[in-house]
């Protein structure tokens, strides 16, 4: 029987709908555990490499995170731009999808 926390751990995996097929509770355990087949799958660093090689993700999303803002913020991107006589004719293809996709999500 597993425990509370080894439950919720389980119904509440991230990636659980993302892997697509469904997969049982005891493969979970042992892919947490490092058991059965999943015993010689590489483990991470420990310690400052790990630190470091995580504090690189979190600046680089922070970098992503201000270009967004800035661009949305100061930029003024806006869906009813994107319906006008105006827009279809704005610089080039690439400029007007890449403006949507931002737009869209602003």
């Amino acid at each position: 029987m597993p425990t509370f926390i080894e439950y919720f751990s389980f119904v509440f995996y991230a990636s659980g709908p993302i892997v697509g097929p469904i997969f049982e509770f005891c493969d979970f355990k042992n892919w947490i555990e490092f058991e059965g087949v999943y015993k010689d799958l590489p483990r991470g660093g420990s310690g400052m490499i790990v630190l470091f090689e995580s504090m690189k993700q979190l600046l680089g999303a922070f970098l992503c995170l201000g270009i967004y803002v800035g661009l949305s913020v100061f930029y003024g991107l806006s869906i009813h731009f994107c319906g006008t006589q105006e827009f279809r004719t704005w610089k080039t293809i690439w400029h007007r999808i890449g403006y949507y996709f931002a737009a869209m999500t602003s």
